[in-house]
This record gives structure tokens, C-alpha cells and sequence, in this order.
């Protein structure tokens, strides 16, 4: 497994992204574009940070929009009825994050806060082209005091989609810490499969290398 560890979402990405762009295998993915990829990678976040990336292809209005996603519940399922999937619908359904919330509350050392996002109907719809989430599960417990987050993903575009996601669930993480009155603490994202797209990529990537030389 590759880990990486540092103390802000802008310090992952930018180690993520270089990681995966000068070490991945070279490959081609289901929908036929050319992408470098790692598999199985541990990453690390620090409680102190979550600042989005000021330096990222993907603007912030974006990752604005998508923590409203997971944070508000009337825009949560309005996002859930517009499209195959949204993640802030799927943790609700069956008040499953009020669930995962009022177990914490109970029993602050639960391993039972399980937010489930890839759903058993899933596979069915991806065998006939569906969309299907990202992200699997989400795990939250509460160690020395202050809650913890795991995101699960089965697959993640590091560039391009790593920024906003971490940053939206940071502040999920942040707004149910606050719930429970205890800090929020650190936070880790499993990636099965990360990869860069190249022919998406390569310009902005090309940029960065021109501007550290």
C-alpha cells in the first residue's frame, strides 16, 4: 500500500498528483481514455487543515457546491432526484447519517458509524453503462475525544476530483463533530484505483513543471 501523510489537503493533493503522474502504470480505462495509475493508496490529513487547494485545475465554486451537498439536506436530495446518484442523498437514505450521529452519541467507541454509499443495486446498473458512486462507504469513529473520518473510494481522478472530495467531506467531518461537541480530528482516504487522466491533464501538469524550474 502507498501511504502519504501530511498536514493539509493542499499538501496531499500536490504530493498525490505527482505520485501518481511520474510513477503510475500506464493503462487504458473503461471508457477508453489513456490514464496513469496506483493502486491502493492511504492517505492522511491532520485535524488542524481544510483549506481547499489554491493551486488546482478545478475551481473552488465547485468543491463549494459539492460540500452543500453533503452538509444540506434540502440540497441533498435535490441532488439525489436529479441525478443516478448524489452522496449527501445516499448517506440520508433510511436516516442513515442521523443513525451513524445518535450511535456516536450513545456510544462514543461504536465501530458501527457506517455511512454506506455504493448500494447493492449498484453493480446491476454499472454492468448496463450507469453512473455509480465513487466513494463506498464512509466510517466515522471518535478516538481521544475528537472524530475521525474514513472515506472508502473504488476509484478517485486525483487531479481532478480529489481536491473537491476531500474538502467535502472535511467539512462533513466538521459539521458532525460539532454535533457531537468534540473536535474534529484527523482524516484518511482509501483509494482502490487513483488515476490521472492524461489527455485532460497534461497542460495543466506541463504548467506546474514550467513553474518550479
Amino acid at each position: 500500500m502507498i501511504e502519504i501523510i501530511r498536514p493539509s489537503i493542499s499538501s496531499a493533493y500536490e504530493a498525490l498528483w505527482k505520485r501518481v503522474w511520474n510513477y503510475g502504470q500506464r493503462s487504458t480505462d473503461s471508457r477508453g481514455d489513456a490514464v496513469r495509475v496506483l493502486r491502493r493508496v492511504w492517505v492522511e490529513i491532520a485535524r488542524e487543515n481544510h483549506v481547499y487547494p489554491q493551486n488546482c485545475p478545478v475551481p473552488r465554486e465547485i468543491a463549494d457546491t459539492f460540500a452543500m451537498g453533503l452538509l444540506d439536506d434540502d440540497v441533498a436530495y435535490q441532488m439525489g432526484a436529479n441525478f443516478e446518484y448524489a452522496y449527501g442523498a445516499r448517506i440520508r437514505e433510511e436516516g442513515a447519517l442521523d443513525a451513524a450521529v445518535r450511535m456516536l452519541k450513545g456510544d462514543p467507541g461504536t465501530r458501527r458509524a457506517v455511512l454506506p454509499i455504493f448500494l447493492s443495486g449498484d453493480p446491476r446498473r454499472a454492468i448496463g453503462g450507469g453512473e455509480v458512486p465513487c466513494v463506498t462507504q464512509v466510517y466515522l469513529t471518535i478516538e481521544e475525544g475528537s472524530l475521525e473520518m474514513t472515506v472508502f473510494m473504488r476509484s478517485n481522478d486525483v487531479l481532478n476530483a480529489f481536491p473537491s472530495d476531500v474538502y467535502g467531506f472535511r467539512n462533513l467531518q466538521a459539521l458532525i463533530a460539532h454535533d457531537l461537541g468534540v473536535d474534529r480530528g484527523k482524516y484518511y482516504h482509501y483509494i482502490e484505483n487513483a488515476h490521472i487522466i492524461e489527455h485532460s491533464s497534461q497542460d495543466w501538469i506541463e504548467k506546474q513543471n514550467r513553474r518550479v524550474e
